[in-house]
């Protein structure tokens, strides 16, 4: 059980370790280059590196866990990527992005 709790809190870190490193880069872009120089600025290489890093952590335990540790973390990613959208970009969240969560949830526990 305790495998899970590392695998879990590790992705869900990695995850939103991406999505900083997404809204760091991602702003006054553009060009195709201008990204490209912004992402190998100190500060978001450090994040891209510690979120790569922890995703990796997470695999590991994933795979002491279950076989699918790579599509279960995935769909949490899915989740993660979904709740930080909400809570950070003012997502609006309708009936059919719920039912696609609760069958996210529901793929994450028939692999489990």
């Amino acid at each position: 059980m305790l495998v899970w709790v590392k695998f879990i809190a590790l992705a869900t870190a990695g995850y939103i370790g991406i999505a900083i490193f997404n809204r760091l880069v991602g702003g006054d872009t553009i060009s195709v280059f201008d990204a490209m120089k912004t992402a190998l600025k100190p500060l978001p290489l450090t994040v891209m590196i510690v979120a790569n890093v922890t995703l990796a952590g997470a695999v590991y335990f994933g795979f002491l866990a279950t076989n699918s540790a790579v599509p279960v973390m995935l769909s949490l990613g899915v989740l993660v990527t979904f709740v930080y959208s909400v809570l950070t970009l003012g997502v609006a969240v309708t009936l059919a992005k719920l039912l696609g969560v609760a069958l996210i949830i529901a793929g994450i526990y028939l692999l489990r």
